[in-house]
């Protein structure tokens, strides 16, 4: 019973010893979980590649070996479709080692997000660059483009602002369009001829109707058959001739009247600017 206890005793004393601790005993540890990655890699076990590559991270001892690494767990996670946490390693890795570059031929979709994460990497490490011995941080500042043209550039003149003055209330009303005497001299005369004219053809259409008149009284009172046709004949064209001349007088005498009072400018009428 004795012996039972101290033998468990024994075991009891001894200390837990890790995983990662019996893996760092092995000699050349670090490279011997880069090979075991590379060959599940290979076979497309994935998962498995991803936790040798896990305890390689442990177990390396310089930043380049991280580096290692963590681009071959971006290279996995590229193929397992985990894009964001694939860039988020190949950034890591590229950090610690902006050099770096892929273990194996991958997809030209790979090498251009490994490519694009470098250029990320290098433009920031090329913003922030360690300044004098206060550990202070100087800003790269951006470099003036050079014009690649032998002209020599001509210096940009520069245009005088025009003030816009408003117009005072007061000011804008008496902007007013007042119709000129030479307006209305060349109106008048107009309306005055069509209106003429329009008396003319009344008064020429009134004695041609007048005249039709009498052809036809007297065709009535001649007891001749010829007499009464040859009234007759005159009559018609006499009326003819009245209707014509009538309907020139109307249209002259409208005429007149439109171009008097809608030719002329209305006294009112305001300018807007």
């Amino acid at each position: 019973m004795s012996l039972t206890l101290a033998l468990a005793g024994e075991a009891t004393a001894q200390p837990v010893v890790s995983r990662a601790m019996l893996i760092a005993a092995a000699p050349d540890a670090f490279q011997g979980r880069m090979r075991d990655a590379a060959r599940l890699y290979e076979e497309l076990e994935y998962e498995q590649a991803l936790l040798a590559l896990a305890d390689a991270k442990v177990l390396a001892k310089t930043e380049d070996e991280r580096a290692d690494a963590l681009i071959y767990q971006g290279l996995v996670l590229a193929d397992l479709g985990q894009r964001p946490k694939s860039l988020l390693a190949f950034r890591q890795g590229l950090t610690l080692r902006p050099l770096a570059s892929l273990p194996v031929k991958v997809s030209p979709k790979v090498q251009r997000d490994f490519e694009d994460v470098r250029q990320e990497v290098t433009r920031a490490r090329a913003q922030t660059k360690p300044g004098g011995g206060d550990g202070t941080a100087s800003v790269a500042t951006p470099e003036t483009e050079v014009s690649l043209s032998d002209r020599p550039e001509r210096p940009a003149q520069e245009v005088p602002e025009l003030a816009l003055v408003p117009l005072h209330p007061t000011e804008a009303t008496e902007l007013r369009l007042e119709p000129t005497s030479d307006s209305r001299s060349r109106l008048r005369p107009i309306s005055m001829v069509l209106a003429g004219a329009g008396l003319v053809a009344g008064g020429v259409g009134s004695y041609f109707g007048l005249r039709s008149q009498g052809n036809i009284q007297d065709a009535r009172a001649s007891a001749v058959v010829d007499t009464q046709n040859k009234h007759l004949d005159s009559a018609r064209g006499q009326a003819l001739a009245a209707n014509v001349l009538f309907g020139v007088a109307v249209t002259s005498v409208a005429g007149a009247v439109i171009t008097y009072f809608t030719g002329s400018t209305p006294e009112n009428e305001e300018v807007h600017p």
